[in-house]
């Protein structure tokens, strides 16, 4: 585990840059329930799911052409986002589309 991030970084990464809570837990090496308790201690106020997406002012071409020259892993690092975050947007895009 690597040192608790201060109150202006967790700001900083989940309501400036818009992380979630499993990124920032990814990024250092704890659960995300963690994250959220230093959130409370922190008295920074947890938001819902719609707020904080990324991935929603990208085209899904311009998303798949990223996972073609990087990979999904390496994509999602040059986005600042977990690659589980951005496998399951493309799934439920992808679903979405089909649908459709």
């Amino acid at each position: 585990m690597k040192a608790r991030p201060s109150k202006k970084t967790l700001r900083k990464l989940y309501l400036e840059k818009g992380f979630s809570l499993r990124e920032i837990a990814s990024k250092y090496d704890v659960h995300w329930s963690t994250i959220r308790r230093w959130l409370e201690e922190s008295k920074i106020k947890a938001h819902g799911i719609g707020k904080r997406s990324k991935l929603g002012k990208f085209k899904l071409s311009t998303l798949e052409k990223g996972v073609r020259k990087y990979g999904v892993r390496g994509f999602a690092r040059k986005l600042g986002i977990h690659e589980d975050t951005l496998r399951r947007y493309l799934k439920k895009a992808l679903e979405k589309t089909n649908n459709s």
